[in-house]
């Protein structure tokens, strides 16, 4: 679907060639540092202007199917910002696309995501008593059509269902904007997933050669094996590529709808958001959905995974062997311990710091290229390491 020497060149660069020094400290401080704020070491390696160009090229010539809740519907509107833009969707924007209850009303969230994304997306969407949200992304110039088909679980009520059939394109859709006040009858309506994907989601044009599936909150029929087996075998013959996309953890750090045991279905690939157990409640907009900034790190993991065509990517702390050191990269230090990787400024090596930057100056030098790191966690910052030291050696 891409270029190979396309990825093989920027993935490189993003991984770097810098080998990282690391200085032992004393593991007394793993007991001390709690209350992580978790991120993808993406964040903190990558994520920076200067880069997200790189990100948006690698999804040159993708064509994809989204079909999931909400937490698929923000995935999408983060990953399609990035890809209309080159720059990830500021953290800092008021009212935001990637959240709706920043918004009067739906049909005000539906204008303004539609807006953000002119002239490229095509927004089947209306809040008339049952939910119809179906988003179309097309950029002609560099090949890539994205789409999201709303998925509420499986509830006999809530049926897959939209105005703008499988053939139809951006120059001949036949839904209306999304601020029209009245009903208009369905062009095309599904039971079931299963049906969904044979009528509609494998039948777009361009043919999407990559599904992305999750369950979300909803109840749904996925802990049936029968059907959870028949869904997935279905859809493995359908496309290219299916990856499953886990359910995060919640603000109170709750799994709430475990079936992550789809990503051992043969074929399957999991978008695996093990991760987002670390979290923190400043990290989510409401109980279930993330702020900004965590809708890029698993726009990071998401493009990195397609471009590598790696199933197996994941993110978690590094081994206990690493408990207790320090990381340099790039001019910043990295504290280890069992959650993750706690930056922190240097400080004046003053009478009352000395000992404490003897001990890191004497501690053996242990070296991990940027790749280990970089499938790896960090949290927050430490003000001072050596006032951390001193706090964990009383205790």
């Amino acid at each position: 679907l891409i270029s190979v020497d396309l990825a093989t060149s920027i993935l490189s660069a993003l991984t770097g060639k810098m080998m990282l020094v690391v200085l032992l400290v004393c593991s007394l401080l793993v007991t001390s540092l709690t209350f992580l704020q978790a991120r993808l070491m993406f964040d903190e390696l990558d994520l920076s202007d200067s880069l997200s160009h790189q990100y948006s090229k690698l999804m040159d010539n993708q064509h994809i199917v989204m079909i999931g809740d909400s937490l698929m519907r923000y995935q999408y509107l983060s990953l399609v910002y990035l890809i209309n833009t080159n720059t990830f969707y500021p953290a800092d924007k008021k009212p935001s696309i990637l959240w709706e209850g920043d918004h009067a009303t739906w049909n005000a969230f539906f204008n303004a995501t539609n807006w953000a994304l002119y002239p490229n997306e095509f927004c089947d969407c209306y809040r008339l008593g049952f939910i119809n949200e179906n988003r179309y992304y097309f950029h002609k110039e560099r090949n890539i059509t994205i789409s999201y088909l709303a998925y509420f679980g499986d509830n006999p009520e809530q049926k897959l269902h939209g105005h703008w059939g499988p053939h139809d394109n951006e120059t001949n859709h036949q839904f209306r904007a999304p601020n029209i006040k009245e009903f208009i009858p369905y062009r095309w309506e599904y039971n079931t997933i299963s049906e969904a994907l044979t009528a509609h989601a494998a039948q777009l044009k361009p043919k999407p050669g990559v599904l992305i599936l999750n369950a979300g909150f909803w109840g749904n029929n996925y802990y049936i094996k029968e059907h959870r087996e028949s869904v997935l075998n279905l859809a493995v013959s359908l496309f290219d590529r299916v990856i499953w996309k886990t359910t995060n953890y919640n603000r109170e750090n709750q799994l709430l709808v475990p079936y992550d045991g789809i990503c051992d279905h043969p074929g399957v690939e999991c978008l695996n958001l093990e991760w987002t157990k670390f979290l923190q409640p400043e990290d989510f907009t409401d109980n279930k959905h993330f702020a900004v900034h965590i809708y890029a790190d698993i726009d990071i993991q998401l493009i990195t995974q397609l471009a590598r065509k790696n199933s197996t990517l994941s993110f978690v702390p590094l081994s206990s062997e690493f408990y207790g050191t320090v990381v340099q990269h790039n001019g910043k230090s990295y504290y280890v311990d069992g959650q993750g990787l706690l930056s922190f400024l240097p400080h004046s090596k003053d009478a009352m710091n000395k000992e404490c930057w003897q001990t890191l100056q004497n501690r053996s030098h242990v070296h991990l290229p940027g790749s280990t790191l970089r499938n790896h966690l960090f949290g927050r910052k430490i003000t001072n390491v050596c006032t951390t030291m001193r706090s964990a050696a009383k205790s």
